[in-house]
């Protein structure tokens, strides 16, 4: 385990930015941790990495407690990515390197994992958004940590800049490290989050598995010359929970045994014959709204 939180809160006033959490985060994960505007998640993680202070309950980092000897262990981009513009890339990193007591060594290999070594001459100033992102991670990533901690890495960002973060972030999970990362970009954490986490108002309303939370149940599209007694056929099959008629097309919801081979062989096996199947697969955007709605 790399990080226990036990009834973790932070007052400012009377606003409870954050209220009573309790987690716990595997090592190997790549953690989501969602939430609106204004939902705690910033808070949070300002309080794991020792930015602002609990006002109470507790957390450890690898059974170990936190102290600054334990968060040497943590790569951490909290804020927007601060570096000198005069500089290039290199010498911002290099003065990284002396903060944090890590050989210069580090700086080129830093720079070939987030793909930016061949723009490591060209100044700070210059570089893009996407790429100033991507130095920011190199910088979290001189002291070779066990956790990298990101808050919305991606904000802001085109495309193009999503999507190269996205593989930075897939190919460091993949290289043993553990993630948490705090976004509003739903899609993206659906990507690449193994496990996630919802806070609304402060308060710690779910937590799952993506593999597991997305493969309770199907949807099936599927449409025939005869809607109506396709729809008198799906219903009495076996797994379909509901059947729903939309314009041209019905919609078949099932549980996780349901598949469209399944459908497909049943339907022939009743001599009806289909003119469009296929799978609907839940974003994590639609089970993120039904989280909330379930949460009032």
């Amino acid at each position: 385990m790399i990080l226990k939180i036990e009834n973790l809160s932070k007052n400012f006033g009377k606003l409870k930015a954050v209220n009573q959490i309790n987690l716990q985060i595997e090592q190997g994960s790549v953690f989501g941790l969602l939430g609106p505007n204004g939902s705690g998640k910033t808070t949070t993680l300002g309080m794991l990495l020792g930015v602002t202070n609990p006002s109470s309950g507790s957390f450890s980092w690898f059974g170990q407690g936190d102290s600054p000897k334990v968060r040497k262990n943590i790569g951490a981009i909290l804020e927007q990515p601060v570096f000198y513009p005069y500089m290039t890339g290199a010498q911002n990193l290099d003065i990284v390197c002396k903060i944090k007591e890590v050989p210069k060594s580090r700086v080129e290999q830093v720079l070939e994992q987030v793909n930016l070594l061949d723009r490591k001459d060209d100044l700070f100033s210059a570089y893009s958004l996407g790429m100033k992102q991507r130095l920011a991670i190199a910088s979290a990533l001189l002291c070779d940590p066990k956790v990298l901690v990101l808050d919305e890495p991606t904000n802001g960002l085109d495309p193009q800049g999503i999507a190269e973060i996205r593989q930075i972030i897939t190919d460091i999970a993949d290289s043993g490290k553990s993630i948490i990362l705090a976004s509003h970009l739903l899609d993206e954490v659906q990507k690449v989050c193994s496990h996630f986490c919802v806070l609304q108002k402060g308060n710690l309303i779910y937590q799952g598995k993506v593999e597991d939370d997305f493969s309770t149940s199907t949807s099936i599209e599927v449409a025939s010359d005869n809607n109506q007694q396709l729809m008198s056929v799906l219903k009495s099959m076996p797994h379909v929970k509901e059947v729903i008629e939309n314009e041209k097309t019905l919609l078949v919801k099932g549980d996780s045994s349901l598949n469209s081979l399944q459908v497909n062989k049943h339907l022939t096996a009743q001599g009806i014959v289909v003119s469009h199947l296929t799978t609907i697969s839940k974003s994590l955007e639609e089970r993120f709204l039904e989280i909330l709605a379930e949460s009032k």
